[in-house]
C-alpha cells in the first residue's frame, strides 16, 4: 500500500508538468508559444506566430435543376447556374437560368452580374455594398 501512495504522489505532481495546452488553437504548445494570441483563422509557424498568409481567392460554382408547377399554368423547368469569385472583401458573381415550359416553349434567358464589397466594422456590424445588373436574352 505504501508503494501505491508513493507512485500516486509522484504521478499527481508530475502529470501537470507534461500536460499539453494550446489556448489559441494554433497547434503550438502554450509553453513554447511566442505569440499566445494568434487569431483562429490565421496559419501559425513553429513558434506560434502568424504567417500572415491569405488565400489567393475562392471560386464557388453551382448548377441545378428546378421544376415549378402551377395548377393554372404549365410546368416550368429551370436550369440554374451560379459562379462566384471572392478575393478578400470583394465578391463578383454571375448567375443565369434558362426556363423551359412544358410545351417546350423556351422563355428568355436571364443573366445576373453583381459585385459586392464587404467591410467588417466590428464583431457585430458588417457593412456590405452590392451593385448588380440584370440582362435578358431578348435585349
Amino acid at each position: 500500500m505504501r508503494n501505491f501512495i508513493v507512485i500516486f504522489t509522484i504521478l499527481f505532481y508530475t502529470l501537470p508538468l507534461h500536460a499539453y495546452s494550446d489556448y489559441d488553437v494554433d497547434g503550438v504548445d502554450d509553453a513554447i508559444d511566442l505569440c499566445p494570441h494568434t487569431p483562429f483563422d490565421e496559419l501559425a509557424d513553429q513558434n506560434g506566430c502568424s504567417k500572415h498568409e491569405t488565400p489567393q481567392g475562392t471560386v464557388t460554382l453551382m448548377a441545378g435543376w428546378l421544376q415549378s408547377r402551377d395548377p393554372k399554368s404549365e410546368t416550368i423547368n429551370n436550369l440554374l447556374f451560379y459562379a462566384d469569385y471572392q478575393y478578400r472583401q470583394w465578391n463578383i458573381s454571375f448567375s443565369t437560368f434558362n426556363a423551359i415550359q412544358n410545351d417546350n416553349a423556351q422563355l428568355p434567358d436571364t443573366f445576373y452580374l453583381s459585385a459586392a464589397y464587404e467591410k467588417v466594422h466590428t464583431d457585430s456590424v458588417i457593412i456590405k455594398l452590392l451593385g448588380g445588373v440584370k440582362f435578358s436574352s431578348l435585349q
